[in-house]
């Protein structure tokens, strides 16, 4: 297992690394191709070869903004001192 303390394990390497992280798994290019929509917020991918793309792309962008809206409500914050306050929303 390597540490924050070890040197970089390549020369010349700038940032160190560690191994036991657990690696993030995709799907194929295949399967990611082929996905039309996320099932649990109902956010449709971009069909390849669509166009004009950066209005597909606008309405992606609208689409993953409403599903994440939810994450903004009850957000904490800092009031100054000790106190916090926490923004209003439904949970």
């Amino acid at each position: 297992m390597k540490s924050k303390q070890e040197p970089p394990a390549k020369p010349g390497a700038k940032y160190w690394y560690r191994e036991d992280i657990m690696a993030e798994v995709y799907l194929s290019d295949n399967e990611l191709l082929n996905i039309q929509s996320d099932s649990e917020t109902g956010v449709e991918y971009i069909a390849t070869g669509t166009a004009p793309y950066y209005l597909e792309f606008r309405k992606l962008l609208y689409r993953l903004l409403l599903a994440a809206r939810r994450a903004n409500d009850l957000r904490v914050y800092d009031e100054g001192g000790l106190n916090i306050g926490v923004k209003a929303g439904k949970f």
